[in-house]
């Protein structure tokens, strides 16, 4: 469990801590660094395993959400940003085993698991629900947090404190969290994590060069 997670107090849960000291000093190891910088400085300072916390955000891409029913959210480019991410870490010689990726929509997991089926290096990469995330501590997590929208509307999920916990206490040593923070500190939780990271300067833009190198893919 993330040791910076102690400073997310929230109410029901209290701080979350560190078990052990070794876990409190680990990096995430990277055999292969040079692969971090075939895509500009922006995606070194994400990826860089003296960040161990990054919050990405993507508001100066629009990625915005849609629904295609009425009862589920998606956003295709921030999961293809996602995978993209996941790709370029698999790439410098993290196992896929050590990397899971979260959303708490539903919609979202079963778009990248869809994603991770058609790449065959995506294998043994695994997209959770919260509930599924539970217990299922992973080296590198990276967080789809999927809500992107004018009217900055957030809805209810994100506005549960015992969820948002799992969300951000699965990564043993690495935390991606993803998303248009513009929208998402509309909730009181993520703007607390928000406002952490300011303070810490754990943000970083993703630059808007990333649509030149995510995935396409046919979902048909």
């Amino acid at each position: 469990m993330q040791p910076f997670l102690t400073f997310f107090p929230f109410n029901d849960q209290g701080a979350l801590a560190c078990g052990t000291e070794g876990v409190a000093s680990a990096e995430l190891a990277i055999p292969q660094p040079d692969a971090l910088k075939r895509y500009g400085p922006w995606l070194e300072e994400i990826l860089s395993p003296s960040r161990r916390v990054v919050l990405a955000s993507t508001d100066s891409l629009e990625m915005r959400e849609r629904r295609p029913r009425r009862s589920e959210i998606i956003n295709e480019n921030e999961a293809g940003l996602v995978i993209f991410l996941t790709k370029v870490l698999l790439e410098a010689g993290v196992a896929g085993s050590s990397i899971g990726i979260i959303s708490p929509y539903r919609a979202q997991v079963e778009l990248l698991e869809r994603l991770i089926e058609k790449d065959d290096s995506l294998k043994s990469v695994e997209a959770l629900t919260i509930d599924r995330a539970q217990g299922r501590d992973k080296d590198v997590i990276l967080v789809s947090m999927v809500r992107s929208n004018e009217e900055k509307e957030v809805g209810q999920l994100l506005q549960d404190e015992r969820r948002v916990n799992v969300l951000v206490s699965r990564a043993k040593v690495k935390l991606l969290l993803i998303g248009s923070w513009s929208t998402l500190c509309t909730s009181a939780p993520m703007n607390r994590i928000y406002q952490h990271t300011v303070q810490h300067h754990w943000q970083v833009e993703v630059s808007e060069n990333i649509t030149s190198f995510l995935p396409t893919y046919d979902l048909g």
